[in-house]
């Protein structure tokens, strides 16, 4: 009888096990692969919160909410042998996962398992390959989805309050990330709002109410953040700088109007020099360097199907996996008009990246297809051709199990190559830099690309090294000296860095290997230019991966 009922109360949970056994697997493949960080952004903001860049410990986190990072610190302070922004990461994102999972197969079954094996393929990149805008384009899309899913029914309390916290979760990790996914879901709100007018217009004020009442409380958290940072002195000349910093690393640029040296001197060597920095600076450079494009230009077009289409492809296996399941939908869904709003979603947002120069970035890319793909399968109703029983039989369990598993390969084959070819070669830098970095004597400045490419961490490590014995050279956190965030102290170099290592055999410049020539002919270009110094360099040691110079003049 016992057996029975512990039977009984299982199999009446079924989507319960399911999700949990999907989520389960995503981790464990997750961890066998060692997870990295995709930016170094990341690990500057995990390097933060416990207090590796020579100011101590903060709550600020650069570009996340400040409740989040009140949280974290709150949590770090009480508990500081647990590395808890990354567990913040994988908490959410398996959250997140979960609720996908088990909306979809309450939502249809059996066919809904596969829909959902589809959606983890896809979005275990966000556990292989960690980055902030991706964890929070996940959770808010999960949370959305299985909240207004959920709002169908008078039950499953815990479920929408979970749905709830990882919408929350996912506005604090990044807003922007909410705001970029908040068309695909508004196609779903649509839809569920239909079926509600439909069915079970009795719901319709408690839909609309509790809908409403989480997207004011997404914005209040938003803008709590903001006015928490606000009372920290400094933070709104850092924003400023950040402002005008970020397009130059991370947006398309017009290289006609100037030239690369240029470029590497406002980027990387001017934030390290408090005797030449200035943020009005800084944003003069950034309107001469960077040219944003006309919202209107025919350039956006060509450049989409010229440039950027053809390498997607390539790159973005998610988008082929897309498209072909909007083809699929335009040929056996009864639900065909919905493929129109949400490919038209899609190139607007791409028109809108496009037109700031921010295109062709990954982490954007996965959060709008990802969001795209969990849409399209979620308003999915196929309707089959009358066939035999036999027949539906056969592409029930042998087709679509079939279709669901390349499905699977296919969108699931870039990030675990990408991982799996590029642990071998962060292997060998960290090897390197570790040979290059011998001399206990010596100061090294070493260029965030050879030292960030090394970072790989899993939930078990610790960032107590970060930074450990090296200036981290055009870092962009050095800018603004605002507690946690200001000037880092590591080796010692007083004063300006680039006077310092001038005809100083204690200090050495490392790069990585292929980027060294042009980086240190910028070094030189810019001691000459703000110092009047003639200089040249020294090759001190080199192998297949680093590279360590010394500056002496002329």
């Amino acid at each position: 009888m016992q057996k029975n009922g512990v039977i009984g109360f299982l199999g009446k949970r079924k989507d319960v096990i399911a999700s949990f056994l999907l989520c389960f697997t995503a981790l464990v493949i997750a961890l066998m692969l060692h997870p990295a960080y995709e930016t170094n952004d990341d690990a500057y903001m995990e390097a933060l919160l416990f207090g590796y860049q020579g100011m101590g410990n903060t709550s600020y986190l650069i570009f996340m909410n400040r409740l989040m990072g009140c949280i974290l610190y709150f949590l770090v302070s009480v508990f500081p042998h647990v590395n808890w922004y990354f567990v913040m990461h994988y908490s959410v994102c398996l959250l997140s996962l979960y609720v996908l999972a088990r909306t979809f197969i309450r939502k249809n079954g059996f066919v809904g398992f596969f829909a959902s094996l589809l959606v983890l393929a896809a979005a275990i990149e966000a556990l292989i390959i960690v980055q902030f805008t991706k964890t929070a384009a996940l959770a808010s899309v999960a949370g959305m989805t299985g909240l207004l899913f959920s709002l169908r029914t008078k039950k499953e309390k815990l479920f929408k309050v979970i749905c709830i916290g990882i919408i929350l979760a996912g506005s604090m990790i990044r807003f922007k990330a909410f705001v970029m996914v908040s068309p695909f879901i508004f196609i779903i709100f649509l839809h569920e709002l239909r079926m509600i007018l439909k069915n079970r217009k009795q719901d319709l004020k408690r839909f609309l109410t509790v809908t409403g009442l989480t997207l004011i409380l997404a914005g209040s958290v938003f803008a709590a953040g903001i006015i928490v940072d606000r009372m920290t002195p400094g933070v709104a000349e850092y924003t400023r700088y950040n402002d005008s910093r970020a397009p130059f690393t991370d947006y398309s640029t017009d290289s006609s109007v100037r030239q690369d040296a240029d470029a590497m001197m406002v980027v990387y060597w001017m934030n390290n020099d408090p005797e030449v920095f200035t943020v009005e600076k800084m944003e003069q450079l950034n309107a001469q360097y960077h040219k944003k494009t006309d919202y209107f230009s025919p350039k956006i077009l060509t450049s989409y199907f010229r440039d950027y289409l053809p390498q997607a492809l390539i790159s973005e296996p998610l988008l082929l996996a897309v498209f072909a399941g909007c083809l699929l939908y335009l040929l056996f869904s009864k639900r065909k008009i919905y493929v129109v709003p949400l490919l038209g979603f899609y190139f607007i947002l791409e028109w809108y990246l496009f037109s700031v120069g921010r295109n062709a970035v990954h982490r954007v890319d996965f959060g709008i297809l990802l969001s795209f793909m969990t849409a399209l399968l979620y308003l999915e109703d196929v309707s089959l051709p009358k066939i035999s029983e036999s027949l539906r039989k056969i592409i029930r369990y042998g087709v679509v199990p079939v279709l669901a598993i390349i499905g699977v390969v296919m969108i699931g084959t870039y990030p675990f190559s990408w991982h799996v070819t590029d642990r071998e070669y962060f292997r060998e830098v960290g090897e390197s830099l570790k040979a290059a970095t011998s001399d206990s004597d010596c100061q090294y400045m070493v260029h965030p690309l050879a030292l960030g490419l090394n970072k790989e961490r899993n939930i078990y490590d610790l960032p107590a090294d970060y930074n450990d014995g090296f200036f981290y050279m055009g870092g962009w956190q050095e800018g603004i000296g605002i507690p946690g965030i200001g000037y880092s102290k590591h080796c010692d170099i007083e004063g300006n860095p680039w006077e310092t290592c001038v005809d100083n055999s204690s200090v050495k410049l490392v790069f990585l290997a292929g980027e060294d020539d042009k980086c240190i002919k910028a070094v030189e270009a810019y001691i000459e230019k703000e110092y009047g110094r003639t200089v040249t360099d020294i090759r001190e040691f080199q192998d297949d991966n680093i590279v360590v110079y010394r500056i002496v003049s002329l």
